[in-house]
């Protein structure tokens, strides 16, 4: 829970192991026989950065430890220890708190997780706790959560169209500010009820099974601690250490501990010792507390500063008796279940999303996640929602709790999730659309102006396409120096510049993980001055053979010129003018009658020709023939 309410300090008790004389151990200074026969070792427990071998007896040493001896001392095998924590277990949920202590120590980072568990009803439990973090001894984080486990009768519609009742198991972890987590279990008295909805076994708890899963489950995880690193570790069985001593205490309690460890020699020259540590306490058949230490610590024998330390400690004490009411402040379980969901965007194999709008014919493996929806803490993953229709099958296909891409067009993809309206949980369903477009190879930009060449003050369309034509044509502009030029594209996709000032950028170009850079450079613009002297100090030609004339223009400073127009053979007598300028634009006032009715006249920016556009829009062009 983000508000941060649950940041309070918690009281742990101490776990209490009545003493039964010494219970440290000592080192065997023989190696265990039979260890010739055993070449290779695995424990699921145990991890190292590399492999090891085991090729004779002088690579184990073991140690066994136990309690001091007494006349009415007995010892218990590692499977009888699984069995009678098995039935343990059926009992654990009688429990009225528990307090848990867990370190996870490897080198210099430290992980401490404390958690305090109140058993407030037989249906519904809640705990609250920390997880804290150090490195090299300082703290690096401290993070609160909440948890609330609770069997609850709930409604769901059935295949019939009818809401029925049905015991869920819902268990709800709200942390600070890590993800939350959140998960519900069917729960039935018989196997015959589930059969008859139509569940199988795995499907849900039977009611015994979800009433251990209130508590913490020490039986079971300190049980399943022992398989692992004990009855189905090799190198353990060879240690001999393989039952539990037994020490009867002054309170009636019982205590049962077993304590080994072995060292190994690995393939990069290195040793590696791994030591385990187990204790518990039973009393009237119930647990009382355990404890388990596993360590390991991997030195070569070359560089001993280069080594590898881990330590995980577990430690839990069970509490009997009066049951405290539960709190205010504890999660409400279906706050954490989605009820709708207006809106969902597409996601891919990597978990980032997609424009559903453009996705390519390479996306694979893509899943919906909810964008908007209620209630807002409700938690879920990407197989919450499944794909169960698509409106075109050549462009998207189904394969169970994703899809993927058939081929180009546009669909319309229908999701099916739980959700809950009015308090009854049922199937909904949400849909998206979705366009898929050929994957971009290259982005086209046309050769017609030199970019090189730009002038400050003109603006320029440029061509842009993407291809292929298939793959969508949206494009990113990003330009180095917005100082020099702007760019952005118009309603026909093209790529407009804007030259602002002197200098010289790029215009970089992106579609479809696809870039092109354009090298741009603007030049200042020139002056009203730098036209005039350009116009005086040439002739330009305008040929017009095509229909069988030319005309000559040549201008002076003292603002006259003439035209001499020639047709097929004949050259006419000159007809002369005045002319005005504004900046690169000028004005022809004829002599005499105009011929030419030239209503618009300038000198391009870049001084490579005249432009004049007579009265009924035709454009001449007048290139430097001097």
């Amino acid at each position: 829970m983000k508000s941060g309410k649950f940041l309070y300090a918690l009281a742990l008790l101490p776990l209490i192991l009545t003493g039964c004389g010494d219970n440290t151990s000592s080192e065997s200074s023989d190696s265990a026989s039979g260890y010739s026969d055993v070449t290779t070792g695995d424990s699921s427990s145990t991890d190292s950065k590399n492999s090891s071998d085991i090729s004779s007896s002088d690579d184990v040493s073991s140690e066994d430890s136990s309690t001091s001896s007494s006349e009415d001392e007995t010892s218990i095998s590692a499977e009888s220890a699984i069995t009678l924590l098995t039935n343990l277990a059926r009992n654990e949920k009688g429990v009225s708190k528990e307090y848990r202590t867990e370190t996870n120590q490897t080198n210099n980072y430290e992980k401490l997780v404390y958690e305090t568990l109140s058993m407030h009803s037989d249906v519904k439990s809640s705990s609250s706790g920390s997880v804290i973090t150090t490195e090299n001894g300082v703290q690096t984080s401290s993070e609160s959560f909440a948890k609330v486990s609770e069997i609850r009768n709930e409604k769901v519609m059935s295949d019939a169209g009818n809401s029925v009742g049905v015991d869920f198991l819902y268990q709800v972890s709200d942390y600070e500010t890590s993800n939350d987590e959140a998960g519900f279990s069917y729960v039935f008295d018989i196997d015959a009820e589930a059969a008859s909805m139509g569940l199988e076994e795995g499907d849900y708890l039977l009611t015994s099974d979800a009433e251990e899963a209130l508590t913490m489950q020490a039986s079971t995880a300190l049980a399943q601690f022992i398989d692992s690193n004990v009855i189905n570790n090799a190198y353990a069985s060879q240690t001999g250490a393989s039952a539990f001593d037994i020490c009867k205490n002054e309170d009636g309690s019982i205590s049962y501990s077993l304590s080994f460890h072995y060292t190994v020699s690995g393939d990069l020259d290195d040793t590696m010792t791994y030591s385990y540590d187990i204790q518990f306490v039973v009393d009237s058949e119930r647990l009382m507390s355990y404890s388990t230490v596993y360590s390991l610590d991997d030195v070569r024998t070359d560089d001993p500063d280069d080594a590898y330390s881990t330590v995980s400690k577990d430690t839990v004490t069970l509490e009997y008796g009066e049951r405290e009411a539960e709190p205010e402040d504890i999660p409400e379980p279906t706050d954490y279940f989605l009820s709708s969901v207006d809106s969902i965007d597409i996601m891919d194999g990597s978990r980032k999303v997609v424009d559903a709008s453009s996705i390519p014919t390479t996306a694979s493996y893509l899943f919906a996640k909810p964008v908007s929806y209620s209630p807002a803490k409700a938690v879920f993953d990407e197989f919450y929602f499944t794909p169960v229709s698509t409106s075109d099958s050549n462009v998207i296909e189904l394969s169970g709790s994703y899809f993927n891409v058939a081929g180009a067009g546009s669909a319309t993809i229908t999701f099916e999730y739980l959700g809950r309206v009015n308090g009854v949980y049922q199937m909904l369903q949400v849909s998206k659309e979705v366009k898929v477009v050929e994957q971009v190879s290259s982005i086209w930009v046309s050769t017609a102006t030199d970019l090189t060449q730009l002038t400050a003050g003109e603006t320029y369309t440029i061509e842009v396409d993407v291809l292929p034509s298939t793959a969508s044509q949206e494009y990113s502009i990003v330009v180095g120096d917005e100082s020099v030029l702007t760019a952005s594209s118009d309603e026909h996709n093209d790529l407009v510049i804007n030259a602002l000032a002197a200098g010289s950028t790029t215009i970089t170009l992106a579609a479809g993980g696809v870039t092109k850079v354009l090298n741009c450079t603007v030049a200042a613009a020139a002056s009203q001055n730098e036209y005039f002297e350009f116009l005086c100090a040439h002739s330009f030609l305008c040929d017009m053979s095509i229909y069988n004339y030319t005309n000559l223009i040549s201008f002076s400073k003292d603002y006259t010129g003439q035209i001499v127009q020639t047709v097929g053979e004949t050259t006419y007598p000159a007809d002369t003018f005045t002319f005005t300028m504004n900046e690169n634009y000028f004005t022809l006032t004829f002599d005499g009658k105009d011929y030419y009715n030239y209503v618009s006249c300038y000198v391009s920016k870049d001084f490579s020709c005249l432009v004049m556009e007579t009265s009924d829009y035709a454009i001449h062009y007048y290139y430097i023939v001097d």
